[in-house]
C-alpha cells in the first residue's frame, strides 16, 4: 500500500512539473528564434522579422529500425500457433537490466518486429492452453548488430 502512494505521489510531482506553462520572458521565448531573421530598417528606424520559408516537412515517424527479428512459432506437430505472446526485450545491460520490452504482433504464427537500439536482446515467446494442450515458453538471448536481419522462421519457434 506504501508502494503505491510512493509511486502515484512521484506521479503526481512529475505532471506537475511536466505541465508547467512557461513565463513569460523565460529562456523558451527568448532564445526561440530558429528560422527568424531581424533587421532595422535605418530610414524608419523599425524593426522587422521574416520568417525563413525554406524549411522542408518531414513527418516524424521515429528512430529508424536498425535490425530486425522475424520468424514463424508452431506447435509441436509443426502447424503455426494463432496467438502466441512474443516481446522482444532490451538492450540488456551488463547487470542484466533491460531497458524496455516491445510486445510483438503475431497474425497465424508470423511476427516481424524492429529494434531501434542494438546491443543484447531477449526474444520472448510464450503460448498458454490451446484446445486442451498446454505449452511452453522459450526465451533466446541474441545480439543485434546494426542491418542485422535475424529470421527465425526456418527452422521455425517450436513451443
Amino acid at each position: 500500500m506504501k508502494r503505491g502512494i510512493l509511486v502515484f505521489s512521484c506521479s503526481c510531482v512529475a505532471l506537475t512539473f511536466a505541465c508547467t506553462p512557461d513565463e513569460p520572458g523565460t529562456e523558451d521565448e527568448i532564445g526561440d528564434t530558429a528560422g527568424e531573421s531581424s533587421t532595422t530598417d535605418d530610414t524608419t528606424g523599425t524593426d522587422t522579422t521574416t520568417t525563413d520559408t525554406t524549411d522542408t516537412t518531414e513527418t516524424d515517424t521515429g528512430a529508424p529500425d536498425l535490425a530486425t527479428v522475424s520468424g514463424v512459432i508452431v506447435d509441436m506437430q509443426g502447424a503455426p500457433l494463432p496467438s502466441p505472446g512474443v516481446q522482444l526485450c532490451g538492450p540488456i545491460d551488463d547487470m542484466g537490466i533491460v531497458e524496455a520490452c516491445i510486445p510483438v504482433p503475431v497474425a497465424a504464427g508470423s511476427f516481424t518486429v524492429g529494434a531501434k537500439k542494438l546491443g543484447l536482446w531477449s526474444l520472448k515467446v510464450v503460448h498458454g492452453p490451446v484446445d486442451g494442450r498446454n505449452f511452453a515458453g522459450h526465451a533466446f538471448r541474441i545480439t543485434l548488430n546494426d542491418g542485422d536481419a535475424l529470421d527465425f522462421s526456418s527452422p521455425p519457434i517450436t513451443v
